[in-house]
Formats: structure tokens, sequence, C-alpha cells
């Protein structure tokens, strides 16, 4: 017997509906666990990325209180307008005097006066430009070729090692202006030529360009000593200190100071009580256990670990620190009963007269950083705790998918079973509403056939 498609039509039974419902409460309990298993691991992959990304942030912010970090220097120009300065980490604190001996310079020639415009032609030759530091190329000039085109195929050569050329159109005729792209003596060059064509736009066979500046280093003076670059930027001229000049700085005496750098610390320490306050209030969202409002990550193992072992760092005192102040609580950084931090007013006068106590609190080899630093790589790290979950519960998610299809293959061939045999029922009972029929017909028949003959 062939497989009914539309069973009940034999009996008039609805079978479908029949069907439908043995086939819906099947599935239905397999696929609601498929459904609640997905979100809770959804649910849960989503909180792994959201606390790790607070363990980072507050790494981040950790990072910039490092030793490096509490040795930053501020350079300060008692004439901006003049110089200025940067200080790195190993600059000592101090004063020094800068004395202004002349600023870099580049070179800068021009023609004389040409009579005609830009597309006046001086005839064939060779054009030379060459620096004082071995550098040149040569531009070919044709017959034909018109001041217009010279400066193009000067500004356009490819070996062209940073000369260029402009065209200056005035009342009484055309110059060339020659003009080097670098600053410093050994860029100070030259334009030749090799046939007296070329003269009026380049010096020999008769013709002088006028030198309107000459290329020369930055020179300045030091305890003494004469300091010079190509440019006006000095790179540790004292140890840890660069020093730029005003491109129209004049001759003259600068006073340089080098101090902490207070206020990019405090900053930094401020950025950090931002960052753990931001990193309680993401952990205590992750483990509320609110009703309707229940986190992510709500009795999780891991963020109850690594949330208790931050805290530990935080209250802890750092061990090798033996002054006073070896305690966030000791340099007026106190926890609020929420578990936030609170940045007191006395930081200031702490960082003005203990900054190498507060430093080390945050930056010795078992600080607060160090400490932070050795809790949140573990679960940060490529390869780390939270990496090594989220691949585990993607392998849950890629297996509720495959669970999915099973279920769905499994209640195709539980449809097509009930098919069958709601098939055969529907057969016989449409069998037997056939053979009722006929006996009610013959009964009847005889019914009749009875009443005649009497």
């Amino acid at each position: 017997m062939g497989l009914i498609t539309s069973a009940g039509i034999g009996s008039g039974i609805d079978v479908e509906s029949i069907i439908s419902a043995l086939v819906n409460a099947e599935r239905a309990p397999k696929e609601a666990s498929l459904n609640r298993l997905e979100s809770v691991t959804e649910s849960t992959l989503s909180g792994l990325g959201t606390l790790k990304s607070a363990l980072s942030s507050l790494q981040d912010a950790i990072e910039n209180l490092t030793s490096d970090a509490f040795q930053a220097r501020l350079a300060t120009s008692s004439d901006e307008t003049q110089l200025t300065a940067t200080a790195s980490s190993s600059a000592s604190q101090g004063s020094f005097d800068v004395t202004i001996v002349q600023t870099a310079d580049y070179t800068q020639l021009s023609s004389s006066t040409i009579a005609g415009d830009s597309s006046t032609v001086l005839g064939s030759g060779n054009l030379t430009l060459q620096n004082s530091n071995g550098d040149s190329f040569i531009v070919a000039v044709g017959a034909t070729d018109s001041l217009a085109d010279i400066v193009n195929n000067i500004n356009s050569a490819s070996d062209n090692f940073g000369i260029s050329a402009t065209l200056v159109n005035g009342d009484s005729g055309t110059k060339i202006v020659y003009r080097g792209e670098d600053t410093g003596a050994i860029y100070d060059f030259t334009v030749t030529n090799d046939n007296a064509n070329l003269a009026p736009i380049s010096d020999g066979n008769g013709g002088t360009l006028t030198i309107d500046q000459t290329a020369q280093d930055a020179t300045i003076q030091i305890a003494g000593l004469d300091i010079t670059s190509t440019t006006n930027t000095f790179t540790d001229p004292v140890l840890g200190v660069d020093i730029t000049l005003d491109a129209d700085a004049v001759a003259g005496t600068v006073t340089v100071d080098v101090e902490r750098d207070v206020d990019t610390v405090k900053s930094n320490i401020e950025a950090f009580v931002d960052a753990y306050n931001e990193f309680v209030t993401t952990t205590n969202t992750l483990g509320s256990a609110e009703e309707g409002a229940e986190g992510e990550l709500l009795g999780d193992s891991t963020l109850r670990n690594v949330v208790r072992q931050i805290r530990t760092v935080i209250t802890d005192a750092v061990v090798s620190a033996t002054g006073n102040y070896n305690t966030l609580a000791s340099i007026d950084i106190t926890s609020l009963d929420d578990g936030t931090l609170s940045l007191g007013s006395d930081l200031d006068g702490l960082l003005a007269t203990n900054f190498d106590d507060v430093g080390y609190l945050f930056s010795a080899t078992d600080g607060i950083g160090a400490q932070i630093d050795a809790v949140a790589s573990p679960y940060t790290d490529f390869d780390g705790l939270i990496k090594s979950r989220e691949d585990s519960l993607n392998s849950i998610i890629d297996r509720v998918e495959d669970d999915r299809v099973n279920l769905d293959y499994r209640m195709e061939q539980l449809q097509m079973q009930l098919r069958t045999k709601f098939g055969a029922m529907d057969a016989a009972v449409a069998q037997f509403n056939f053979t009722g029929q006929y006996l009610q017909q013959q009964f009847a028949s005889i019914a009749l056939q009875t009443a005649n003959n009497s």
C-alpha cells in the first residue's frame, strides 16, 4: 500500500491533526532543551567577551603606571617663541642654558632677468644640479625647450634629490628660482651648464646665479660646547632631552627646566581608578542575581575567580614597599561600599612630597601594576583561559546546530512512520465503512421485498 499523503479521507477522521500533534509532542521537549542550551551558551559567550574587554582596559590603564611612566619628565622652555624642549624618562631633573647661534636653512638661487616670458627658448645644453653631499642629476635642455619646459623637467626628474624650480614672471621679464627642500650645509647646491645658451639660468660660461640664501646647519651651544644639526631639531643634546628651534629664532640664550611630570602621572592614576571602577561596574552587572536582571555570568567560576584576585591586589599591601605608603588607602585611594575606588584630595600633596613612594607602590616588581597584569594576563592572553572557554562554548553551539539537523531528520522519519500506520488504519476503516454500507443496503432490500410479498 502506498503512503497516504492526505490521511483521513477514507475514515473521515482528522488524521492530519493527530499526526501533527504527535510529531510536535515528540519535538517540543527536545527542541526546548536545545534552545535553552543555545541561549545559555551564547549568553555566557557574550559575558566572557565583556569580561575580557574590561580586564584588557584595566591592563591598558595600569600599563601607564609602570616604572617608565613614573620616570616621566617635563621639559619647559623659558621662551617657547625661540625653542621648545621635550624630555624622556632618561632625562635628569635640573636646568641648563641653550645659546642659539643660528637656525638651519636651505639654499635658494635665482637667475638673471630674462627678457620674455615662460615660453622663451634659450637653446640646447645640459644643466647639472649638485649638492655638497655629492648628490647630482642632469637635465638635458632641447633646442626648442621653453623656460616652462626646463622648470617642469627639473621638478619631474626621477633622480632629483630635493631641488624645486619655480618661474617668476615680472614686468621686466622672467626669472627661475631654485630652492632646496632640505636644510643643512650638506644640502647647499649649485646649478651649472655646459653651454653658454643656458648661462642666463645657471653658473658657468658667463652665467652667474644670485645667492638669495645659503643652506646651513643649525647651531646651539650648551655648557660651552657647539652642537650642530642639519635641521632645527636636536636629538639628545642633553641626555633624554630633545630641542627644537623655531624657524625664526634669533641669537640669544634660553633656559630649559626639566622636572618630574607630576600632572601626567596624576592623570594616569585617575585613568587607572576610572578603569578599575568600570571593571567593578561591569563585573557586578555580569554577576547580578537580581530577579529579571540576571547577569550573563551569574554563578560563573571564571568571573568569581578573577574578581576575587583583582580585589585582593587592590586591598592588600605591596610587600616590598617598606615605608608608610604600601597600600592604595595609604595614598588616599579608598574602597567604597560598592567596591569602587575613590580618589582623595591628598594625592596631589603626596605626589609633590613623596613622588617616589607613590611611584613604587604602582611600579615595583611586586607593585599593583605587576600584580594586576599577573592576574589578568592568564585570562586575556591570546591562548588564555577565556579564549579556551570561548572555544569550548563555540563547540557547544556547533553541536546544537548538528542536533537540530538530526532532530529535523528524526521528526521527518517519525512523520513518515505515523502516516504509514494511520494510512493502513484509514484504509481498514474505509473498508469497514464500505462493507457496512453494503450490508445496510442488502438488509434494506430484503426488508423491502418482504414487505412487498406480504
